[in-house]
This record gives C-alpha cells, structure tokens and sequence, in this order.
C-alpha cells in the first residue's frame, strides 16, 4: 500500500457575498433574523499535525517528520458469504453504513469497513447509479423511477419527468418528486393510493422532509412574489413562509440536520451559489459557504456542511463547514488533484468519494473527521458509486415555536 505525506497547500481567496436573504417575519409572529454574516475572505488551508503520528487509516505506520502518513491503497474488503442477499437495514439508533456499487452489484461495507456483503445484482442500466436510501435503510430508489421493495425492483409510481424525489420521514411510507415543470408530487410507497399533486408553490425547486416527518420544506417561485423557501404540512394543503429569497435567486437543493434543529440550502443567484443555515426555533439565517461556481451534493449533519464545488462535467472539489470555519479538503493530500464529491455522514464522519475527474467512474471512497480533516482514512478503492444506508434514528420533534398553524395562501 502506497503512502503519502500530508502537506497544506496555501490558501484560497473566497470573496464575500452580502446576506441578501430575509425571513417573512409577520408570517411568523414577529421571529426575526440574525444576519451573522461569513467574513472570512480567505480559506485556511487543513491545519497539519504537529507530531510524528499514526495516520487513522488501517495499515499506518509512524512517520518520521512531524507530519502523518495517510494510506492511499488500494484497499479491497473481503466479501463474507456466497451469492447476493438483502440484509435487514441497521438496527435503530446504530450508526449509519456504507453501500456500494462494484462489477454490477450493490455492497454493503462493514464497520470497519475490512468486510463487505453482496446485498442485490443490479441491471446493467443501474451499475452506476447511487442508491437513495430510504429513512430506516430498508429500501431505496435508484434514481426517480426505480423502486427497490421487498428485495425487487419495480415503478417507483412517480412520472417520467420527475428530475428529483426524496423520501418522507421518518418511515418512509411516501415517496416526494419534482416533476419538470416545477410541480411537487407524492405517491405511497405500499400504492394505496394514486400519485397526488400537492404542489402549494407555482413551481417547486428543492424539498426535504422535517425528520419529524410532521412538515416538508420547500423552495420555488410563489403564485405572487419572489422565491421562498416554505414550510408546509405533508399534504401541502397549510403552508407559510419562512425565508424571503431576492428576486432571481433560485434555491437548487434542501438539506435538513438529523436532529431537527436547522435546515440547509444552496441559492443561485447571478453565477454565484451560496449555502446557508436556517435554524429552528428562531430562524437565524446564517451563510456558511459561497463561490462563483456550481455547488451540489450538499449534507448536512448538525452544525456540519459539506458541498461539491464545480460542475460534473470537470473536476470537483469538496469543501467542508466544520462548525467553527471552513476547508477545502482539495487543498491538501490525498485530494490534491482529484475529483471530490461528498456522500453523506456516517457517526458524524464525512464520506467522500474520489475520482481523477468528475462525478463518475472508479472512485476511492474516504472518511473525514470535520474536527479534525487532515487525516482521513480510506475505506475501498475503485468502487463505482457509494452511498449512505442509514439506520432508524432516534425520533426528534419539531421545535414547539414552530407548530405554529400554518395558514393557507
């Protein structure tokens, strides 16, 4: 196995970018807004380690300067058991695990990641596609019109042109999409009942479930005024404002913390996109990262952020709100030069795959500390796509300031 030693690379310019955002306050009962704005007009680079140590990544070895030594691979788990068999999803409250897809059947890594099970054979069309897993891992979408059920793959009931879906919380027993013309749909996973329009917005861009699973958040053009993002009941039937967007600005994706407290998105506006927080119960709105360039793949784990930054079509790179500043995790080995894209969370550590370039083809996947990135630890090489399947998690509620009725517009 190759190793390398970690080395910080300067730091990056990032301009700042006003607060454009308001909060509808008098929708709310007067909630205000804390305009905390993201000052910093550099990047610091990944603060390296100060003593000779032992990279947390299996088969480190001491280094002999005063920084770590990171095992790049190849890493390959070994595969337990004959043939391909779902397993049952975690157990409630255990952490979260790693799938992935390699010569044409989906994986499930162990947790330390030295073993793997063949869960399911897929079709060739489904080789390189990410698995969106359901809430309690029990089953999972491939893209917006495959559904995988009871261990087959079948309709997943939405239209041919819904471009994005999502599951509801915390069971999953709805499946949400946004069809091309901006409409928000919904159908029961079980097929009770037919897929339903309960769009509230004239055209939906983003939308997350509350883990609660009692509101949904969505963004997108009003019937009247400029772009919001909204709560709403599940049904779409009471909804109200909660984030006043400038005219133009367009919200490209939702991301909402496990614990409930706060929900993450990333507004375009003018060739620029920015992340920011919305917490709950206050509704301070805070920006957490910006750039001149595309950002995607945003997740969310509390206080914690991470996004793609670049297009698909050319390299990425991946950069991280630790909860106290940023990084770029390009900015220093083993992510120099390579095409980073984030994946999900797992025990509050970052997944990442790694590519030579863009979104696709063989990727090493890594895990990253947020409190500490300068040594991360690979997990499998060359794997095709990677995803998170998680585990029921504990119920959280939504905070009682916000159970506000809602109003019809």
């Amino acid at each position: 196995m190759r190793r390398v030693r970690l080395v910080s690379a300067p730091s990056r310019a990032l301009a700042t970018a006003g607060l454009v955002a308001l909060v509808a306050a008098g929708a709310l009962g007067g909630c205000g807004i804390a305009d905390e704005r993201f000052g910093n007009d550099t990047l610091p680079p990944l603060r390296p380690q100060t003593a000779g140590t032992v990279a947390d990544a299996p088969g480190g070895s001491p280094g002999t300067g005063n920084t770590p030594l990171i095992d790049v691979g190849p890493r390959t788990p070994t595969i337990k058991g004959d043939g391909c068999r779902l397993t049952g999803p975690p157990p409630a409250g255990a952490p979260a695990r790693i799938t992935y897809s390699f010569g044409g059947s989906l994986f499930e890594l162990s947790d330390d990641a030295n073993t793997a099970v063949c869960l399911l054979s897929l079709p060739d069309k489904f080789a390189k596609v990410a698995p969106l897993w359901s809430p309690g891992g029990e089953r999972f979408l491939l893209g917006a019109a495959t559904l995988m059920a009871d261990t087959k793959l079948g309709a997943s009931g939405l239209n041919a042109d819904t471009v994005a879906a999502t599951w509801s919380t915390p069971d999953g027993e709805f499946i949400a999409g946004i069809t091309k013309d901006g409409r928000l749909v919904r159908r029961p996973v079980d097929g009770s009942a037919k897929l339903a329009n309960i769009s509230f917005l004239k055209t939906t861009s983003a939308v997350v479930y509350h883990p609660s699973g009692s509101v949904l958040f969505a963004a997108g053009a009003p019937r009247r005024g400029d772009p919001v993002v909204m709560l709403s009941s599940t049904n779409g039937k009471l909804f109200r404002p909660l984030v006043n967007l400038p005219t133009g600005a367009t919200v490209t994706e939702l991301a909402a913390s496990a614990d409930g407290e706060s929900i993450s998105f990333v507004e375009r506006l003018g060739g620029r996109d920015t992340v920011r927080i919305l917490h709950f119960p206050d509704l301070a709105l805070s920006t957490r990262l910006e750039a001149g360039t595309e950002l995607g793949d945003l997740v969310q784990d509390g206080e914690v952020v991470a996004v793609r930054v670049g297009s698909c079509t050319a390299a990425t790179s991946t950069r991280v709100y630790t909860g106290t500043s940023t990084v770029d995790l390009n900015a220093a080995e083993p992510f120099v030069g390579r095409s980073n894209q984030p994946v999900g969370f797992v025990s509050g550590q970052l997944i990442v795959a790694s590519r030579s370039t863009g979104c696709t083809g063989p990727a090493d996947v890594w895990s990253v500390d947020p409190a500490d990135p300068t040594v991360p630890t690979l997990l499998i090489s060359g794997v095709s796509e990677a995803s998170v399947r998680p585990a029921r998690a504990t119920p959280v509620e939504l905070p009682a300031d916000m159970k506000q009725e809602p109003v019809s517009g």
